[in-house]
Protein backbone atom coordinates (compact mmCIF):
# COMPACT_ATOMS: atom_id res chain seq x y z
CA UNK A 1 0.00 0.00 0.00
CA UNK A 2 1.40 3.68 -1.04
CA UNK A 3 2.88 5.45 1.98
CA UNK A 4 2.91 2.55 4.02
CA UNK A 5 7.12 2.59 4.64
CA UNK A 6 8.47 5.60 4.71
CA UNK A 7 12.19 4.87 4.67
CA UNK A 8 14.13 1.51 3.06
CA UNK A 9 16.81 0.23 5.78
CA UNK A 10 19.33 -2.54 4.43
CA UNK A 11 19.77 -5.64 6.81
CA UNK A 12 22.50 -7.79 6.19
CA UNK A 13 22.19 -11.31 6.86
CA UNK A 14 22.80 -12.13 10.41
CA UNK A 15 26.88 -12.79 11.16
CA UNK A 16 28.12 -15.78 12.38
CA UNK A 17 27.79 -15.21 16.43
CA UNK A 18 24.15 -14.10 15.53
CA UNK A 19 23.11 -17.10 13.56
CA UNK A 20 24.73 -19.29 16.57
CA UNK A 21 21.95 -17.22 19.09
CA UNK A 22 19.66 -18.19 16.74
CA UNK A 23 19.89 -21.38 16.58
CA UNK A 24 20.39 -21.82 20.79
CA UNK A 25 16.95 -19.71 20.74
CA UNK A 26 14.79 -21.47 18.19
CA UNK A 27 15.69 -24.90 19.26
CA UNK A 28 15.59 -23.85 23.08
CA UNK A 29 12.60 -25.72 24.06
CA UNK A 30 12.74 -28.74 22.13
CA UNK A 31 14.13 -32.19 22.42
CA UNK A 32 17.52 -32.36 21.55
CA UNK A 33 20.75 -34.30 21.74
CA UNK A 34 22.68 -33.04 24.38
CA UNK A 35 26.04 -30.56 23.56
CA UNK A 36 24.49 -29.78 19.69
CA UNK A 37 27.83 -27.71 18.56
CA UNK A 38 25.66 -24.36 17.54
CA UNK A 39 29.04 -22.62 15.76
CA UNK A 40 29.40 -25.65 13.07
CA UNK A 41 25.70 -24.99 12.84
CA UNK A 42 26.50 -21.27 12.48
CA UNK A 43 28.96 -21.78 10.02
CA UNK A 44 26.68 -24.25 7.65
CA UNK A 45 24.23 -21.45 7.26
CA UNK A 46 26.47 -18.32 5.96
CA UNK A 47 24.11 -16.00 3.91
CA UNK A 48 20.84 -17.51 5.48
CA UNK A 49 18.75 -14.74 7.18
CA UNK A 50 16.62 -15.27 10.44
CA UNK A 51 13.79 -16.75 8.87
CA UNK A 52 16.01 -19.27 6.85
CA UNK A 53 17.45 -20.17 10.21
CA UNK A 54 13.71 -20.67 11.95
CA UNK A 55 12.32 -22.74 9.06
CA UNK A 56 15.48 -25.47 9.39
CA UNK A 57 14.90 -25.61 13.24
CA UNK A 58 10.75 -25.87 12.11
CA UNK A 59 11.58 -28.41 9.53
CA UNK A 60 14.20 -30.47 11.44
CA UNK A 61 11.93 -30.84 14.51
CA UNK A 62 9.21 -32.17 12.35
CA UNK A 63 12.08 -34.83 11.27
CA UNK A 64 12.98 -35.84 14.62
CA UNK A 65 9.52 -35.68 15.25
CA UNK A 66 8.77 -38.14 12.76
CA UNK A 67 11.67 -40.18 13.54
CA UNK A 68 11.13 -40.52 17.53
CA UNK A 69 14.22 -38.77 18.00
CA UNK A 70 15.85 -36.20 19.39
CA UNK A 71 16.70 -32.77 17.30
CA UNK A 72 20.20 -34.01 16.17
CA UNK A 73 22.99 -32.37 14.39
CA UNK A 74 23.17 -34.91 11.55
CA UNK A 75 19.07 -34.06 11.65
CA UNK A 76 19.99 -30.37 11.23
CA UNK A 77 23.02 -30.32 8.57
CA UNK A 78 20.80 -33.07 6.63
CA UNK A 79 18.11 -30.13 6.48
CA UNK A 80 20.32 -27.37 5.62
CA UNK A 81 21.57 -29.35 2.71
CA UNK A 82 18.57 -29.74 1.41
CA UNK A 83 17.31 -26.42 1.42
CA UNK A 84 19.17 -23.24 0.02
CA UNK A 85 19.01 -19.92 1.49
CA UNK A 86 16.22 -17.69 0.52
CA UNK A 87 18.62 -15.00 -0.56
CA UNK A 88 20.58 -16.09 -3.62
CA UNK A 89 24.24 -14.64 -3.49
CA UNK A 90 23.19 -12.53 -6.64
CA UNK A 91 20.50 -11.04 -5.09
CA UNK A 92 22.67 -10.44 -1.89
CA UNK A 93 25.55 -8.43 -3.79
CA UNK A 94 23.14 -6.31 -5.45
CA UNK A 95 21.25 -5.41 -2.58
CA UNK A 96 25.25 -4.50 -1.15
CA UNK A 97 25.52 -2.38 -4.68
CA UNK A 98 22.54 -0.41 -3.66
CA UNK A 99 23.27 0.20 0.08
CA UNK A 100 26.59 1.31 -1.43
CA UNK A 101 25.48 3.71 -3.84
CA UNK A 102 22.87 5.29 -1.51
CA UNK A 103 24.99 5.58 1.45
CA UNK A 104 27.87 7.02 -1.06
CA UNK A 105 30.09 4.21 -0.45
CA UNK A 106 30.28 3.07 -4.28
CA UNK A 107 33.47 3.75 -6.62
CA UNK A 108 31.92 5.84 -8.73
CA UNK A 109 30.02 8.41 -6.62
CA UNK A 110 31.74 11.45 -8.25
CA UNK A 111 30.32 11.18 -11.83
CA UNK A 112 28.10 14.08 -11.20
CA UNK A 113 28.87 17.40 -13.02
CA UNK A 114 30.70 20.25 -10.62
CA UNK A 115 28.19 22.82 -9.36
CA UNK A 116 29.64 26.81 -9.09
CA UNK A 117 31.93 28.61 -10.93
CA UNK A 118 35.06 28.12 -12.89
CA UNK A 119 38.09 28.72 -12.03
CA UNK A 120 40.24 30.77 -14.55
Amino acid sequence: RAGRLDKVIYLPPPDLAARELMFKLYLEKRPREVGLDYVELAKATENYVSSDIKFLCDEASRKALKLKLRISKEILLDTINSNKPSISLKELNSYIAIRAKMEGLADNNNDRPRIGFKNN
